[in-house]
């Protein structure tokens, strides 16, 4: 559950004069007044929980693979260009079905809004993810172009961006020698770049569990003066 603690005090100088009541005695506004109060959130149904807390141990895995690729060595110049393609291109695919998502969302926004069900804010808020997305799909497009100029640079030849990039193939091939692929296997740039395609894919089964419905607890406790009986 998430915990929020809230609290205020105050004191006033000045109040009306106090009265008196039969049976109660002297009654009036109180110089000092505080109230402290306690507030506890539970989830009971999220049906995004399980994948964005697949995200997170992904994240992980990721950054554990990253940590375990930089003790490695320095990685070849070719590697990081050519995986960063690939990446990118992955990245785009992700950004290109969340801007579809969140155009279908705003039209669904926009009619509520001229039926009178929704204020504007509603349909302004998700423009400005669109801008947003649109915003990172232009940069990963930028990316892109970066890192196949640098693999071009690399190689010495210019490549075509339609140029399709293949995953290096990981299975057993009788035309490796055994030295050369017991080398292949302790690189960490390939489990790097597959924990990366599947934080990219953890995310894209967040995004989509986001529009599913979620269902919370809230209760709240506290102490306060004065309380519900002023006059006590």
């Amino acid at each position: 559950p998430a915990l929020s603690v809230n609290g205020s005090a105050q004191y006033l100088s000045d109040v009306a004069g106090v009265g008196t009541l039969p049976g109660i005695g002297p009654v009036g506004p109180l110089n000092h007044q505080y109230d402290l109060y306690l507030t506890i959130r539970e989830p009971i149904v999220d049906f995004s929980r399980s994948a964005r807390d697949r995200v997170e141990r992904e994240r992980l895995t990721e950054a554990e693979a990253g940590v375990r690729a930089t003790l490695y060595g320095q990685r070849a110049a070719v590697n990081e260009a050519f995986f960063a393609v690939l990446q990118r291109r992955t990245q785009q695919r992700v950004i290109t079905a969340a801007i579809a998502d969140l155009e279908a969302r705003r039209n669904s926004a926009q009619l509520r809004v001229a039926n009178g069900a929704a204020l504007a804010s509603e349909a302004l808020v998700i423009d400005a993810e669109l801008v947003r997305r649109r915003q990172a799909l232009a940069d990963a497009a930028s990316e892109e172009r970066i890192a196949l100029q640098q693999l071009g640079h690399l190689i010495g030849r210019a490549i075509d961006p339609a140029t399709p990039l293949a995953i290096p193939e990981q299975t057993n091939s009788p035309a490796l020698a055994d030295s050369e692929l017991a080398e292949g296997r302790k690189r960490p740039e390939y489990s790097q770049f597959d924990r990366s395609r599947a934080v990219l894919e953890a995310r894209e089964a967040a995004l989509a569990g986001m529009d599913r419905p979620r269902l919370s607890l809230v209760t709240r406790t506290g102490y306060g003066r004065p309380g519900l009986n002023a006059l006590g």
